[in-house]
C-alpha cells in the first residue's frame, strides 16, 4: 500500500490545483465547493492506494534498496535485483539524434505516470493516461506544467531546482516521449524503466535519461543495430556483445550523468517499440552473459560490415588518455577474414586485387561488401575543401590533419589521392590528398570517411577500405574520381553480416564470437568481493559488494558447463551457491592448491597446469560414473559417487587466480550463483563464471 504521507502529497496536489476556484467562491458557495474539491481529492487519491508500491520509493538516488542479509538467502528481494544485472543510464537524443539537447520533453504513459524530485521521493504530481507531462528548463530551474484531458491549457505544477524523476503507475506501460518524434518511424519513442530529466550544460536546455535495467536496454539495442530476421545464433552472439560493450560503459562511467548515448555514439537503443520477438528471444537465452579477456570485460565493438576481413583495434581509434594513434592495443581486437582469407592487403597492389575482385565471405551477400562511388574532380575539391576544414576544427590535442586547413582554404586544383598506409584489411590508415596549393595528410579511418563523402547524398563514405581510379583528360588533368571500397563501418570487432553468414553456415553463438574476438571466453560480468569501488558518480559500482552484503548473478549455461574462477587478494573464505545446491564455503590456503604449481606465483592463465586427474574430454568416463576432480566446487559433506563424503572444504590460493570445475551444479539453460564474504574482511576477491 502507499503510504499516508504521498496520499497526503496527492490530497495536497489536487487541492493547490482548485485553490482558484475557493477564491472565487463566497458564502455558502465556497462551503459547496470546499466539500466538492474534498470529495474530487479522496476519489483522486483512490488510484495510489490500490498502488501496490509508492512508485518513487524504489529510487536509486533514494538510498532506499535493501541492505543485504546476512547470509545466502533464497528469494531475497535485494538478490534478486542484483543477479538481474545493473541499471544503465542512457542519454536519449533529439528526433534527429544529433544532439542530447532537448528544449522542452513532453512526457506521457498509457497507465498514468508520476512525477517526483530526485533525491527526495516526493511526488509532485500524478498524472493519468490520457494526460501530458510539460517540462522546459531555464536558469531558475525545471519549469513543469501538466495538459489534462477536457481542460483549457495546461496546469502550471511550479519550477523546481533538482532534477525530476517520471515513472509509469504500471511498469509495464512504457512512458513515451512525445516531443521526439523518429525520423525512420515517425513515432514517438518508448521506453521501459524510468525517465529522469536533468538540467544540460547548455543553457535552457535539459537532458533526457532512461534508467533501465540492462538486459531491458539490451531488448532495444539488439533489433535497433541487427536485422531482426538474422538466424537466433547471430542474434544471441549480438545480444552477448552489446551486453559486454554496455558493462564495458559502465565500467568506464564519468561524472556527465549517463553511461551511455542512444545512437551510433555508443549503439544505437531505439526503446520499447523497436523490440522484436525474435531479438528478445536472444536478449533472454545469453542473459548474463559476456564476453572477457583476462578476467576483465571487454570493449566489444561491432560494425554492420567488414568489407572481407576486420580491422585491429588500434588502427581505429586513437588512445583515449594520451591521444596518441594508433591507440591502444587490445588482443582481442584483431584482424581476422571473414570468410575466405587473402594474404598482404597493407600493400597497395593486394588492396587493389581485393577490393576489385571477389572472394568468398560470411558477409558477400550484402550489397555493402563491394560498392563504388564516382566525382567529377570539381565535385570533390569542394567536398574536400568543405569537410578538410570542418574535420581540422573538430581535431583533439593531436593533429590528425597535417599542416593546418583553416575554413576558407583551398587544395587548390586536385592532383591525386594516395594511400600512404594500410592495416592489415586494406582499410586506409593515412591517405595524402595531393592538389596544387599543397599537400594534406589525413590519419585515421573516421576522418577519411568524413571528408571522402557522397557526392549526392552527403553521407560519409561507407568504410575507409578503398582504392582509387582516376579518368584524365587530354593534357593528363584529373577529370573524375572513382572509388572501389568493401564494408560499411569502421570494420572491428564483430562483423554483423558476417555473423549472419556464420549463423546460416550453422556456428554457434560462442563459435561466432570466438571467431571475432580473438582468445575470449564467454561468462558472468566479474564481481568484486570484500572490498567496496564507487564509480566517478559516487555510487558503488557495478557488480561490487563490499564485506557482509550477498551479491550474485543469474547466467545461461549453453552446456551445462562452467568452470569458477577465483582471482583473490586475501580473502580467507568465500561463501557459494550454486542453483538450489546447499551453500559451500571455500577456504583459502597457502602452498600448493589444484590447478597451479608449487611457484608462489601463479602462471599465466594460458599457462596454467590442468587440473589432477583430470583427463582429456575424449577419455573421461561417463558424468555418472566420473569421479570428482581436484578442485570441483562440492560442498562439505556430499557423497562422491565413488568414495565416502568429501571431508574438506573446496580451497583457492590467498593471493592469485584460483579454479573450480562447476561439473554437476550447473544445468543446461538459466543458473543463478550467489556469493557472500563474511564481514569484516580484510581482503577482496574478483570471481566470475566461465561457461563452455
Amino acid at each position: 500500500m502507499v503510504p499516508v504521507p504521498d496520499i497526503l502529497h496527492g490530497f495536497k496536489d489536487s487541492l493547490r490545483e482548485n485553490s482558484l476556484r475557493i477564491k472565487a467562491s463566497t458564502g455558502g458557495r465556497a462551503m459547496r465547493a470546499l466539500i466538492f474539491i474534498l470529495i474530487s481529492a479522496l476519489i483522486f487519491s483512490v488510484p495510489q492506494l490500490l498502488a501496490s508500491d509508492n512508485p518513487a520509493q524504489d529510487h536509486p538516488l533514494n538510498g532506499s534498496r535493501p541492505p543485504g542479509q546476512a547470509g545466502i538467502a533464497q528469494g531475497s528481494s535485494a538478490f534478486d535485483r542484483e543477479a538481474a544485472g545493473p541499471e544503465i543510464r542512457v542519454a536519449i537524443g533529439n528526433s534527429s539524434q544529433n544532439t542530447l539537447e532537448h528544449g522542452q520533453v513532453v512526457i506521457t504513459a498509457g497507465a498514468g505516470l508520476t512525477v517526483a524530485q530526485s533525491p527526495s521521493r516526493k511526488i509532485l504530481a500524478t498524472l493519468r493516461g490520457n494526460e501530458n507531462l510539460i517540462v522546459s528548463h531555464d536558469r531558475f530551474g525545471f519549469y513543469t506544467r501538466v495538459s489534462r484531458a477536457g481542460r483549457p491549457g495546461p496546469t502550471t505544477l511550479g519550477t523546481f531546482r533538482n532534477p525530476l524523476v517520471i515513472r509509469p503507475l504500471d511498469p509495464m506501460s512504457p512512458l513515451m516521449v512525445t516531443s521526439i518524434v523518429r525520423t525512420s518511424r515517425r513515432i514517438a519513442p518508448a521506453y521501459r524503466g524510468y525517465l529522469e530529466l536533468r538540467p544540460s550544460p547548455s543553457t535552457g536546455k535539459l537532458r533526457v535519461i532512461n534508467v533501465v535495467p540492462l538486459e531491458e536496454y539490451l531488448k532495444g539495442v539488439v533489433p535497433s543495430e541487427m536485422p531482426f530476421t538474422y538466424g537466433p545464433e547471430a542474434l544471441k552472439a549480438q545480444a552477448v556483445a552489446a551486453r559486454s560493450y554496455a558493462i564495458y560503459s559502465l565500467n568506464a562511467a564519468d561524472s556527465s550523468g549517463y553511461d551511455v548515448t542512444d545512437s551510433t555514439s555508443s549503439q544505437v537503443y531505439s526503446g520499447f517499440r523497436s523490440e522484436q520477438e525474435s531479438t528478445n528471444a536472444a536478449v533472454e537465452a545469453t542473459s548474463g552473459l559476456v564476453a572477457t579477456y583476462d578476467r576483465e570485460v571487454i570493449y566489444a565493438v561491432f560494425s554492420a560490415n567488414c568489407g572481407g576481413y576486420t580491422e585491429n583495434g588500434e588502427n581505429i581509434w586513437s588512445d583515449p588518455k594520451s591521444n596518441a594513434f594508433p591507440g591502444t592495443f587490445r588482443p582481442y581486437l584483431r584482424s581476422v577474414p571473414c570468410g575466405e582469407a587473402v594474404a598482404n592487403l597493407e600493400a597497395e597492389e593486394g588492396a587493389r586485387a581485393f577490393f576489385t575482385g571477389t572472394f568468398a565471405g560470411d558477409n558477400a551477400d550484402s550489397k555493402y561488401y563491394r560498392w563504388q562511388v564516382h566525382w567529377t574532380r570539381s565535385q570533390l575539391e569542394q567536398i574536400v575543401n568543405k569537410n578538410l576544414a570542418a574535420r581540422y576544427a573538430l581535431q583533439e590535442a593531436r593533429p590528425f590533419i597535417t599542416p593546418a586547413f583553416a575554413r576558407g582554404a583551398s587544395i587548390g586544383k586536385l592532383l591525386g589521392l594516395k594511400a600512404l598506409q594500410r592495416g592489415p584489411s586494406g582499410k586506409i590508415l593515412a591517405l595524402e590528398v595531393a592538389g596544387s596549393a599543397g599537400a594534406w595528410v589525413i590519419q585515421k579511418e573516421f576522418n577519411i570517411r568524413q571528408i571522402l563523402r557522397d557526392p549526392e547524398t552527403g553521407a560519409p563514405a561507407l568504410s575507409a577500405g578503398m582504392v582509387f581510379d582516376f579518368e584524365y583528360d587530354g593534357s593528363g588533368e584529373i577529370t573524375g574520381i572513382t572509388a572501389r571500397g568493401g564494408g560499411w563501418g569502421h570494420g572491428a570487432g564483430l562483423c554483423q553480416d558476417g555473423a549472419g553468414g556464420m549463423a546460416r553456415r550453422g556456428s554457434n553463438f560462442v563459435e561466432i564470437l570466438k571467431h571475432y574476438y580473438t582468445g575470449i571466453s564467454l561468462g558472468t560480468m566479474p564481481l568484486r568481493l570484500g572490498g567496496e569501488t564507487r564509480d566517478a558518480r559516487g555510487e558503488r559500482a557495478a557488480g561490487n559488494a563490499p564485506g557482509g552484503k550477498e551479491i550474485g548473478r543469474s547466467f545461461v549455461s549453453p552446456t551445462g558447463r562452467g568452470m569458477l574462477v577465483i582471482d583473490n587478494a586475501g580473502l580467507s573464505q568465500l561463501t557459494v551457491q550454486v542453483n538450489d545446491l546447499p551453500p559451500v564455503t571455500v577456504i583459502a590456503v597457502s602452498g600448493q592448491i589444484p590447478g597451479q604449481p608449487p611457484d608462489a606465483s601463479p602462471l599465466p592463465e594460458a599457462n596454467q597446469l590442468p587440473e589432477a586427474n583430470q583427463l582429456p574430454e575424449a577419455n573421461r568416463p561417463p558424468e555418472a560414473n566420473r569421479p570428482p576432480e581436484a578442485g570441483q566446487l562440492l560442498p562439505a559433506g556430499q557423497a562422491s559417487p565413488t568414495g565416502p563424503p568429501q571431508s574438506v572444504s573446496p580451497t583457492m590460493a590467498q593471493s592469485g587466480v584460483t579454479r573450480l570445475d562447476l561439473a554437476g551444479m550447473l544445468k543446461p539453460g538459466l543458473n543463478h550463483i550467489r556469493f557472500l564474504v563474511p564481514a569484516p574482511s580484510g581482503g577482496s576477491a574478483r570471481v566470475l563464471v566461465e561457461v563452455e
